[in-house]
């Protein structure tokens, strides 16, 4: 028994032998770039140290296939899971990280002895807390318990976290119970900042037009993101063709930007009826209450441009109306709208006005309540941190962050279109 257990203990110290820790860079398309962290490795295994209130390590192995110094296998960074493939040797790795979907390259995993953090994280979340504290667009929101319990958090735990990665996890993991969303911490270079930009406000939007049945379109729109004018010519297909019901999918849309917008609303509207109003930093530095009807009329209107456009007004106005012009041609069919729980941001003034002026029908599940504008603001070592500087209210005084919109007809995700292809039918 004794030799047993002497033979035991020599295979854990020659196994602990083997495990040593290395300093990487990790790049994920879903966090950004650059984010320096610590590993354990060894021949059957990678992982980072876990953290309390966090059941496993932000990153970890599910499995490793070896082949001499080639490897492949799935990994799990935060909350998501994914394949790599690359090399793995004695005292270093380089990972290429895979989508499992679609194959494409979601980032990059490099480690070794060299690589070395050198500034402190607490010095990040002190840039963190100085920008929210002067830009947010309500400073109250800053009084409330849970972003006191939030900061104190951050400013507690950020001189003794061991590097990027935890900070991120760290800065996430109570963002949902903050009072307002649309609050994020990245890290990008200029290189993928640029891209993110023209992503964001120049290509077109992604938008599919199929025909669901005779007489009726399905528009499906997976971001409002881009320029728009694919979902110009899509609305006039729709007009062109005839169709006197049309389909709106945005159960899969997380937002995007106003321009976008605008240009869709520009076929549903008289041009005599506003959206809403994007309330600024100028308006609660001056009023406690939302506006009244009387306030609205002193607001600026924006009804076309892009939506850098919009973003640029923001230092000048209290209040920005949002109200689209009439198109040259309007859709008068039937329309209804499909929602789920992730239909998000710019989406639902536009599914709140449809709703509100009895334009469309809206089927599925209740929004995500996350309808604020945010812009990015530069930080040191290459972080952006993305505040929330305007809130947004509707023609009739509700506020949709935090709230959503409730459907007309209440309705699973995957079940909705059904319900709407039989409603249609009969």
């Amino acid at each position: 028994m004794k030799k047993i257990m002497t033979l035991l203990l020599l295979l854990c110290q020659s196994a602990a032998a083997r495990s040593q820790q290395l300093t990487g860079s990790l790049s994920f398309e879903m966090i950004g770039e650059d984010y320096n962290t610590i590993l354990t490795v060894s021949d059957t295994e990678i992982h980072s140290r876990s953290l309390p209130g966090i059941p496993r390590p932000l990153v970890y192995t599910d499995s490793i296939r070896r082949a001499g110094d080639i490897v492949s296998g799935t990994i799990t960074i935060l909350q998501w899971n994914c394949a790599f493939k690359g090399y793995l040797g004695a005292d270093s790795l380089d990972l290429q990280l895979i989508s499992r979907r679609d194959g494409r390259e979601l980032g990059r995993l490099r480690a070794g002895k060299s690589y070395h953090i050198n500034y402190t994280l607490s010095s990040v979340v002190d840039q963190m807390m100085e920008l929210t504290h002067r830009h947010i667009y309500d400073p109250r929101l800053l009084d409330t318990k849970a972003w006191k319990h939030y900061e104190a958090e951050l400013r507690q735990y950020g001189s003794f976290l061991q590097d990027e990665l935890e900070l991120l996890a760290l800065a996430y993991r109570n963002i949902n119970s903050l009072p307002f969303t649309h609050y994020s911490l990245s890290k990008m270079s200029d290189t993928a900042w640029t891209h993110y930009y023209k992503e964001a406000y120049e290509t077109p939007t992604p938008a599919t037009l199929t025909e669901l049945q005779q007489g009726t379109a399905l528009l499906t729109i997976s971001s409002f993101g881009g320029n728009g004018k694919s979902l110009e010519a899509s609305m006039q297909q729709v007009i062109d063709r005839k169709y006197n019901k049309l389909v709106i999918d945005l159960r899969e849309n997380s937002g995007g930007g106003a321009g976008a917008v605008l240009i869709l609303s520009r076929y549903f509207t008289n041009g005599k009826t506003a959206a809403g109003a994007l309330l600024t930093g100028k308006w609660f530095q001056k009023h406690k209450d939302p506006p009244t009807a009387k306030d609205y009329q002193s607001f600026m209107v924006f009804s076309e441009g892009s939506t850098l456009d919009l973003i640029n007004s923001f230092t000048k106005h209290e209040g920005i109306i949002l109200q689209a012009k009439p198109a040259a041609q309007l859709f008068n069919g039937k329309v209804y709208i499909l929602t789920s729980a992730t239909t998000a941001s710019a989406c639902e003034p536009f599914v709140y006005s449809m709703q509100y002026f009895k334009r469309a029908l809206i089927v599925g599940e209740r929004t995500a309540g996350a309808m604020l504008s945010k812009i990015p603001f530069d930080m040191t070592n290459g972080y952006k941190l993305f505040l929330p500087v305007t809130d947004y209210y509707t023609i009739d005084g509700r506020r949709l962050d935090k709230n959503g919109v409730q459907p007309d007809i209440l309705t699973g995700k995957d079940e909705a279109l059904e319900k709407v292809k039989t409603m249609i039918n009969d």
